[in-house]
């Protein structure tokens, strides 16, 4: 009796190790889950890319914050502000969903447009958010008057707002036209009725020989339906797709990824879902090229988040863009 009572003592001893280390991993597991939630609301994460252009003459530097719902980094969104201030940007672009489309109050987000807008000019399109705030309240945009649409707030704060219009601007000592919208984009063959009436002004938009700067929220037409290759559009700023939303680790290992550069017959699964691309949507963010490399999109993760589907590891992202001569 007394040799079977050792017997089951030593086994139990070597079973306790074991699960102690089974539930120090599992430990382990919770803190970095957690660690990574913490991050992809909280964190700031700056992303450089390069752009050239034959059309241009003079390098100059962009700052693209893109999707912010409300976000706030800091007191005051200080922490943010600072990382735009150290990019030293020449254009800051906010290409649509700076607000939650059901906040009551927006007081934040144009303090934070007054505050970019000591850095450098600031240009605003429309995002699906700012669009439905104003329809849910019963307010329209109308350019260059005041009123309580919350495009008009920015405008006030000292954006300029571009909903279907462009501007002829000077950077460097040449000329830009830098234009924004909300909308698909949908080439004339694909594009139904109800898109028809974007087209007018996306075809005066490329009628230039400057270097053409498109602000378009929604990225869907340049990522799946080759929209670089059917319009003239020299770059493109987008968000929307939240860069997945989940971005699983390790997957893209299996793709080879490359930041705008996968490989189609295995798109990077790296990201679970995105509006309009629906489950793995393959691209997620960076910078992709028409067919004949002459014209870009930049597709930002984004800052905030609205979903159902939270943000994991998918850190904010604040796109930094440098354009230049080839």
């Amino acid at each position: 009796m007394q040799k079977e009572a050792v017997q089951k003592q030593t086994v139990q001893k070597k079973k306790h190790p074991i699960l102690r280390v089974l539930a120090a991993i599992l430990a382990a597991l919770v803190l970095c889950v957690a660690f990574s939630f913490i991050l992809s609301y909280h964190a700031l994460h700056t992303s450089y890319y390069s752009v050239t252009s034959e059309k241009l003459s003079a390098s100059f530097r962009v700052v693209s914050l893109a999707d912010i719902h409300g976000s706030t980094f800091g007191k005051e969104n200080k922490r943010l502000i600072k990382r735009v201030k150290d990019a030293s940007p020449d254009l800051i672009l906010l290409p649509g969903d700076l607000i939650n489309k059901y906040d009551e109050d927006t007081s934040d987000e144009e303090a934070l447009v007054r505050e970019l807008c000591k850095i450098a000019p600031v240009y605003i399109s429309a995002g699906n958010h700012e669009l439905e705030y104003d329809r849910e309240h019963g307010f329209s945009y109308d350019p260059g008057s005041e009123g309580d649409s919350v495009l008009a707030r920015f405008e006030a704060a000292g954006a300029s707002v571009l909903e279907k219009s462009y501007q002829d601007i000077e950077v460097k000592g040449q000329r830009i036209r830098i234009g924004g919208f909300y909308g698909y984009g949908i080439p004339d063959e694909y594009a139904e009725s109800w898109m028809r009436d974007e087209l007018p002004f996306l075809k005066d938009f490329q009628d230039t020989e400057d270097f053409t700067m498109l602000l378009c929220h929604m990225p869907y037409t340049f990522l799946v339906l080759k929209g670089l290759d059917r319009w003239d559009f020299d770059t493109v700023l987008s968000g929307h797709v939240h860069g997945g939303q989940v971005r699983f680790p390790f997957f893209g290992l299996l793709s080879k990824y490359q930041t705008g550069k996968e490989d189609m017959k295995f798109p990077y699964w790296g990201g679970l879902w995105a509006p309009d691309q629906g489950r793995f949507p393959g691209r997620l963010s960076g910078v992709y090229t028409s067919a004949d490399g002459e014209r870009t999109m930049v597709l930002s993760r984004g800052l905030g988040n609205t979903d159902r589907i939270p943000r994991f590891n998918n850190i904010p992202e604040i796109v930094v863009v440098d354009y230049g001569p080839k």
